[in-house]
């Protein structure tokens, strides 16, 4: 027997409804995975100065290096934290990195922001003439947009 249009058509929401529940577990299953492997990577320690995280007062602090899925990066301003994890989430999450410019402060179009810069090569381009707090802020939003806590990204401040 013939399936009329409206049938097939039905058949088909079904079929992708299926489809997208399945998506959505595997997406979640990896998140997951992600998540562990950076928590046995936070093993790792950061060395020499304090340490400040995405729910501190960044003001008046300088930063010497982040910490983040695993790795130790060095760096000498702020901004370089929030380009460094947009660069790592840009390269990690390649697929999907386009979800930042939903975010405030992010843009293809570099002509409507103050110093911007591009994310590794990515096309995306993050506004970065900022405060400390403020890229603290866009760091947060950064990670919360793929589903990372807080407390996986750490910044080492230089000593005084």
């Amino acid at each position: 027997m013939a399936m009329t249009t409206e049938e097939r058509m039905a058949k088909v929401e079904r079929e992708l409804a299926e489809l997208r529940a399945k998506l959505l577990g595997v997406a979640k299953q990896w998140v997951t995975d992600l998540s562990q492997v950076a928590d046995e990577d936070t093993r790792v320690e950061l060395t020499g100065g304090r340490e400040v995280s995405l729910l501190d007062n960044w003001t008046f602090k300088k930063p010497v290096a982040y910490f983040f899925l695993g790795k130790r990066y060095e760096v000498r301003a702020w901004k370089a934290v929030l380009l460094g994890v947009c660069g790592t989430l840009a390269d990690v999450r390649r697929a999907d990195f386009a979800r930042v410019l939903s975010l405030r402060g992010f843009s293809r179009n570099r002509t409507s922001m103050r110093d911007p810069r591009e994310i590794a090569g990515s096309g995306i381009y993050v506004a970065t003439n900022l405060s400390a707090n403020d890229l603290r802020d866009r760091c947060r939003e950064v990670l919360g947009k793929f589903g990372y806590s807080v407390s996986e990204l750490k910044v080492e401040l230089r000593d005084r």
